[in-house]
């Protein structure tokens, strides 16, 4: 969502490809996606409440709590997706859609199909409290990272994985992937 609105007020052509409640955070997901300039063509809407994230500062830190049982970004299924976007130059995956079933598998499932046709970015917005199975987490983002080109995670998600910034561009930079980006928040970007 905040990546397709940012990618459209710069000026590229940018689509958001999710389902969206017909509830009144959906309306506003929606109206604000158009007044972005996003193209809402491949949005769905669905009877199911919005999720909702509840965010506290601590120490400068951002910290979630997520209500999102039953949710329109939660209980995505494959025919909520559509089967191709056409003219797609980049496909931006991540966040806690790919956390939670059945939206994980379904999302994992269209990143691996788009990586067919066009470029991948991941940024798995890692919120730890919120992963029940880390093991299966860290696997699934392996995958889809071998199908990106480029990966961006913070320097708390590395400590999530257990590398360092030289460790993840050792690992990751192989094969499809070319850049890796590191957030260190006040302290810049690698």
């Amino acid at each position: 969502f905040n990546t397709a609105r940012v990618l459209s007020r710069l000026g590229a052509p940018t689509a958001y490809v999710a389902p969206v409640s017909i509830d009144e955070h959906g309306d506003a997901i929606v109206e604000s996606l158009k007044k972005s300039g996003v193209s809402t063509q491949y949005v769905k809407r669905v009877n199911r409440p919005t999720a909702l994230a509840h965010v506290t500062l601590h120490e400068g830190q951002a910290q979630y709590r997520f209500e999102d049982e039953g949710s329109a970004s939660r209980l995505v299924s494959s025919d909520e997706l559509p089967d191709n976007v056409p003219d797609c130059e980049l496909a931006h995956f991540g966040s806690i859609s790919l956390v939670t079933e059945p939206s994980a598998t379904t999302f994992e499932n269209f990143a691996l199909r788009m990586s067919q046709q066009t470029s991948i970015a991941i940024d798995p917005n890692i919120r730890s409290s919120f992963i029940q199975d880390a093991n299966a987490h860290r696997l699934r983002l392996e995958t889809l990272f071998k199908s990106a080109d480029i990966i961006k995670l913070s320097d708390e998600e590395l400590e999530w994985f257990g590398l360092s910034a030289d460790e993840a561009a050792t690992r990751w930079l192989t094969g499809r992937t070319s850049v890796v980006v590191v957030t260190r928040g006040a302290s810049g970007v690698s």
